[in-house]
């Protein structure tokens, strides 16, 4: 599926913000965190889509409908209607994470959920947990197979647009304790790769796509 890329603008913004405090009355650490030391306004909001789609359904970002549903998609159908998997542009952000992790010297890209907590259940599957039952999947620069970035955003999804990410860094010190595959962390690890994201991941679109926050000197004022 080919997909291009959509300037977004403060529409954007306050979904993203009320994204996150979603997030945040659900009190999950990483939203309290990403509400209190982002400045959503200095950064600039895109995602990436199929073309041809009308300014309308691109920033509606709520509703689906924006992936194409292939002619031979498989359909269920039962005595209450019919069931149509979802199509998405994941494959795409797992190829966005795979080059930001391959480019950026100690990157770490994070992933969780609003709705749940769990252990993932795979042992190739990097997480740390904070607190008593926060969980967070996680991926360093030598995760660059799209298989494994695929199921860690896989893992923590649900069936409500509910999936938050970051592309960050982690520090000099600390990626020698980052290297273990199941860790616990701190609020205050976290928050440095908060404070330190180059980009924020929100997922939209009904699970269909992504609005990407991209950190810059730019204001959207």
């Amino acid at each position: 599926m080919d997909v291009v890329r959509y300037d977004l603008g403060e529409e954007a913004v306050d979904y993203i913000r009320s994204f996150l405090e979603e997030g945040e009355e659900l009190h999950k650490t990483l939203a309290e965190l990403l509400l209190n030391h982002l400045d959503l306004r200095r950064g600039q909001v895109y995602t990436y889509l199929p073309p041809g789609l009308s300014a309308e359904q691109v920033n509606n970002f709520k509703w689906g409908g924006v992936v194409p549903v292939p002619d031979d998609a498989p359909i269920v159908r039962t005595d209450k209607g019919i069931i149509v998997p979802i199509y998405s542009t994941q494959e795409h952000l797992t190829e966005f994470v795979r080059q930001y992790l391959s480019n950026v010297p100690q990157s770490i890209a994070l992933f969780g959920n609003w709705l749940h907590d769990w252990l993932p259940p795979e042992e190739e599957i990097r997480f740390v947990i904070v607190g008593d039952k926060e969980v967070y999947t996680y991926l360093l620069e030598t995760d660059t197979d799209p298989e494994i970035i695929d199921r860690s955003i896989s893992m923590v999804e649900m069936a409500y647009p509910s999936t938050v990410g970051i592309l960050s860094r982690i520090p000099d010190q600390a990626v020698l304790s980052w290297s273990v595959k199941r860790r616990p962390g701190t609020v205050e690890e976290l928050e440095y790769l908060v404070r330190h994201a180059q980009f924020l991941i929100a997922e939209a679109y009904d699970l269909e796509g992504f609005l990407i926050w991209e950190r810059s000197t730019v204001s959207l004022h």
